[in-house]
């Protein structure tokens, strides 16, 4: 149940550790720290994503995997793993497109509301 879970969460502090060290290393250290960071942390980012879209294959995933993949789909920013529909019932397929589109476009523009 839990297990993979933490070895997860365990992989990404270690992910962490290592991107300090690599970010401290003398091959970087000209560079700046804030911008090899950001480096860093998009690149993992961007693994753990693609990692993510094996999920979506119609596969039958087995115990370790299946846990991983289903915490995946929440760095993918799945709306369905929410399930908010189950909110309110009766939401047409209209309604849920809609949201997909709008809820994006709001998030933009509450960041430029707030740091403008």
């Amino acid at each position: 149940g839990i297990l993979p879970v933490v070895l997860v969460l365990l992989g990404f502090v270690g992910m962490l550790i290592a991107t300090y060290y690599v970010c401290n290393s003398p091959v970087t250290r000209d560079a700046s720290s804030l911008l090899a960071t950001s480096v860093s942390f998009g690149m993992m980012l961007t693994a753990v994503q693609s990692l993510s879209m094996l999920g979506q294959i119609s596969v039958s995933w087995y115990s370790p995997w299946s846990e991983i993949m289903n915490v995946m789909k929440l760095v993918t920013f799945d709306v369905e793993v929410l399930q908010l529909e189950c909110l309110a019932d009766g939401v047409s397929t209209i309604s849920r497109y809609f949201v997909r589109v709008i809820v994006p476009i709001f998030t933009v523009v509450l960041y430029l509301a707030l740091y403008l």
